[in-house]
């Protein structure tokens, strides 16, 4: 399988090796699901004692000097931006809760307690168990009228159909290039994980996972030049479709519904007086923007609101979440940042083979997907931010591992 190293290096030799496995195991097992989260934030407080430690005993290796100056000015762009906010106990609430987060579940991956290898696959392995429960437990109880929203939008233990289908972004095209090609058993039981995960996709009813779910897998396997199952893929999703769509009403009438996009009515016209919303506050606020936090556009759009329409919690598109909430500035370097990590993957493509390889197609295909979805929704919070910066974190630790290895010859 290109995700997984294929010797038996699945634990760390020391006993604090196999700790660290252990724990990035559980944090991307139960990062999904929102019932356990402060179980969750209880892993995190252990990961920045364990940081913390590492950070004292000099045991953590500081990335690039071009990686820190960075990190800074990204950093100092949500602080400035929390000084002049509209709402500070928002803001700071948002830098506890999403900024803290994402540099934790960042830093506790780059901690050399194991190895990179050993880090790698306890990361993976609990992404992929969480996605295996999300894709039984956590789906057929739908049929039977359990985890459901109101308007009948599978939600399972995210609790939310917009999250669910950012998980199956990052899920599905993860399985596109876990499907192996030896052992019949293995690839039938990843083929059955991928078929259940867009019919999961299907029935959170939300368009934009639609489009971008199947788009990150159908750009993985390109890159990737795995031929086979693309057309495996488009042929399920063909035939998996027609089937589903002819004896579900609902799902058809969810498809066939764009009267909303040509007149601005139902969501899309929400959406329209929010973006209005946005657009005033940028053109007040155009260099730092009206402060940073998950919700801070609630009070953002009662200093600028549009006639017609309602305040979100957010401004459904991520441009306009990052320019109203960081200005240019905040903008600009959020892009660098992104930009850096894409040139790290790239560097690890180039020296780790298959891993490598699978690795930059996997970065590749979920950053077009969410670079879509990002039009009509706000992408970057909570656990779905926290992915990225773990993806990116990888991407770290193997560019590190590499540069090692390359000095060593020297």
């Amino acid at each position: 399988m290109a995700f997984f190293n294929k010797t038996n290096a699945d634990i760390g030799n020391t006993l604090w090796g196999r700790f660290q496995v252990g724990l990035l195991f559980m944090i991307m097992l139960l990062q999904p699901f929102k019932s356990l989260h402060g179980f969750y934030d209880g892993l995190l407080i252990i990961s920045l004692v364990i940081i913390g430690i590492s950070i004292y005993t000099k045991q953590f290796k500081l990335p690039s000097k071009t990686f820190l100056i960075l990190l800074g000015i990204y950093i100092f762009s949500i602080l400035i931006s929390t000084f002049i906010s509209v709402d500070i106990k928002e803001s700071l609430d948002g830098i506890r809760s999403e900024l803290l987060k994402q540099l934790i579940v960042f830093s506790i991956i780059l901690v050399p307690m194991a190895s990179a290898v050993q880090k790698r696959n306890g990361v993976l392995w609990g992404f992929m168990l969480s996605g295996v429960i999300m894709n039984t437990i956590g789906l057929f109880p739908y049929f039977f009228g359990y985890l459901a929203s109101k308007d009948n939008r599978l939600v399972s233990f995210s609790e939310s159909y917009t999250r669910l289908a950012y998980f199956y972004v990052y899920l599905v095209p993860f399985l596109v290039l876990l499907i192996p090609r030896e052992k019949k058993w293995e690839t039938t039981s990843v083929y059955i994980l991928l078929i259940l995960s867009l019919l999961a996709t299907l029935l959170t009813k939300t368009r934009g996972g639609w489009i971008c779910v199947p788009l990150a897998a159908f750009i993985a396997c390109l890159i990737t030049l795995r031929w086979k199952e693309l057309l495996s893929l488009i042929l399920i999703i063909l035939i998996g479709g027609v089937l589903i769509f002819s004896v579900s009403p609902s799902l058809r009438s969810r498809a066939s519904d764009f009267q909303e996009v040509k007149d601005w009515s139902g969501s899309f016209g929400l959406r329209k007086g929010t973006w209005q919303s946005a657009t005033n506050t940028i053109k007040k606020r155009p260099i730092f923007g009206a402060g940073y936090g998950k919700y801070i556009f609630r009070k953002v759009y009662e200093l600028n609101p549009v006639e017609g329409s309602e305040p979100y919690c957010d401004t459904h598109n991520t441009y306009l979440e990052i320019l109203t909430q960081r200005g240019v500035f905040g903008f600009l370097i959020t892009l660098a940042l992104y930009l850096y990590f894409l040139k790290i993957t790239f560097f690890v493509s180039q020296t780790h083979s298959e891993w490598g390889s699978a690795l930059f197609a996997y970065f590749i295909a979920i950053s077009v997907a969410f670079a879509i979805f990002s039009l009509v929704d706000n992408i970057y919070v909570k656990e779905t931010g926290r992915y990225l910066w773990q993806m990116a974190a990888l991407s770290m630790v193997f560019f590190n591992d590499a540069a090692s290895k390359e000095n060593c010859k020297k």
